[in-house]
């Protein structure tokens, strides 16, 4: 009993029996062993086994049966289907030496236990909640991190309403509210490992942009009061990390630049209107010590969030200097990045005609390679068999010369990187400047009270600029858009 103590400790007094199985499993395999560094369970059945596998086919076959409404989830075959979820396939999900298989197994979960078109809602229901309970044992417990990420990311997966219909009339699903909060809870939680909340980060933007999707088809999930009360409570989680500039401890600032990231996605995906975002978005795009990548969502972010009403004390002027300002810093970071190209070039190159020299690859050394010169000539030379003549008029041994020079010609792949990366950069400028007004208006908080009225015409920074200012602005964006 004392193995069960942690599940009862949570709270979590009613969890099945097949999930302290589960727990049991878990904790007799990491006494077994002398100090483990993680624990794993191991599965029901042994597919490698003939007789298991036999077995295994036969549970597997009852539980598609059930979900395809072939049979009743009852008696037996509820006890069966529990058994089979949790013991095998979820027992499969923390086996160490298939994490390599883990997006693998969490994709054919999710296709093919959610998505049967005639599963009763009785067992829908039933295996989202077998699942959901189960994860959060996992979440919770010493299992790999990659473990603890693919529940994380399967909890951000579960919906209270699956998707529906086909191509115009497919409906978006509609999400498990329990797990926007415990999701919520991980976030926060200072003893929670990273690698479970930034998948957790990952499910609270999907909650975001579902609401926002579902809002704008015209399914009601919430009241007022419930909404206001939704974005409430992300905002109050979300907030603070992208207001965080410095990662905490143990955290790079790499990946701490990528949750600050997603956290700017989730205020987009709300729609928040308030001063104190738009004004933390100027922020991020103003501080030349934070990455590039962080600075671009931000400004992405201000051309997508709508506008309501007079900002007091907003600088639009300053804001679109800052950005123009980050155009030229990302010209000058890819002149150091040829220079650096150019510099490891030129020592390859070096390092390959010492080789060359020294080992036979050189002009010079007896026998050298294909197309080095030596004394009895090139071995490219005119009539020879790697050249036009040696099978034949216009065909060597590689085929037509004239043809493989022409395949040859390709892009200078360091002008490609180049074009890629300044254009991706000057498009997230050029939308924080004067937006998406289409985007814009969607993601209001009162879109729905304009429907029927036309999208405002400006967007980003250029809508919220005082008419003073709006001819700089509206310069700016088109000088970064040429």
């Amino acid at each position: 009993m004392q193995r069960f103590s942690f599940v009862l400790s949570r709270g979590w007094a009613r969890v099945p029996l097949a999930l302290l199985l589960l727990v049991g499993c878990v904790s007799s395999v990491a006494t077994a062993q002398e100090a483990p560094q993680y624990s794993e369970v191991k599965p029901k059945w042994n597919k490698s086994d003939r007789n298991q596998y036999q077995e295994f086919r036969k549970r597997e076959s009852l539980v598609r049966d059930i979900l395809n409404a072939r049979a009743e989830l009852t008696g037996q075959n509820q006890a069966d289907f529990q058994e089979f979820i949790v013991r095998q396939v979820f027992a499969e999900m923390t086996s160490l030496s298939e994490l390599g298989e883990l997006a693998n197994r969490r994709r054919e979960f999710l296709r093919e236990r959610f998505q049967m078109p005639n599963s009763p809602k009785a067992v829908h229901d039933y295996l989202v909640d077998l699942t959901f309970r189960t994860m959060q044992v996992i979440c919770a417990r010493n299992f790999h991190p990659a473990v603890r990420c693919n529940a994380m990311l399967i909890i951000a997966e579960l919906n209270e309403v699956e998707s529906t219909g086909f191509a115009s009339s497919r409906t978006p699903p509609q999400p498990l509210p329990a797990a926007l909060d415990f999701m919520l809870a991980q976030i926060k939680d200072p003893n929670q490992i990273d690698e479970v909340r930034m998948p957790a980060l990952i499910g609270v933007l999907r909650h975001a942009e579902m609401n926002r999707l579902l809002g704008q088809m015209g399914v009601v999930q919430r009241s007022d009061t419930e909404q206001r009360e939704f974005v409430r409570k992300i905002l109050e989680v979300v907030y603070p990390i992208a207001e965080q500039s410095d990662p905490p401890e143990g955290r790079s600032l790499e990946g701490h630049a990528w949750m600050r990231r997603r956290a700017v996605e989730v205020f987009v995906a709300l729609g928040v209107t308030s001063g104190r975002v738009v004004a933390l978005l100027d922020e991020m795009i103003a501080d030349t010590d934070a990455p590039l990548s962080l600075r671009l969502t931000a400004a992405r972010a201000i051309g997508q969030l709508p506008f309501e009403g007079s900002q007091q004390g907003y600088d639009a002027a300053e804001a679109a200097r800052h950005l123009a300002s980050m155009a030229v810093e990302a010209c000058e970071a890819e002149l150091a990045w040829w220079e650096e190209e150019k510099k490891r070039e030129e020592t390859a190159k070096l390092n390959t005609q010492s080789l060359g020299g020294e080992y036979g690859g050189g002009a010079g050394y007896p026998g050298g390679y294909p197309g080095a010169e030596s004394e009895g000539g090139s071995m490219y030379e005119e009539g020879s068999m790697y050249e036009e003549g040696g099978y034949g008029p216009g065909y060597g041994m590689y085929g037509d010369p004239a043809a493989k020079k022409e395949e040859k010609k390709k892009v200078d792949y360091r002008l490609a990187k180049t074009q890629r990366r300044i254009k991706h950069v000057l498009a997230s400028l050029k939308h924080g400047l004067d937006g998406n007004p289409t985007f814009a208006a969607k993601t209001s908080a009162v879109a729905s009270k304009r429907e029927g009225e036309s999208p405002p015409e400006e967007a980003g920074i250029l809508l919220r600029s005082p008419a003073e200012d709006k001819a700089l602005v509206k310069s700016v964006a088109d000088a970064v858009n040429s």
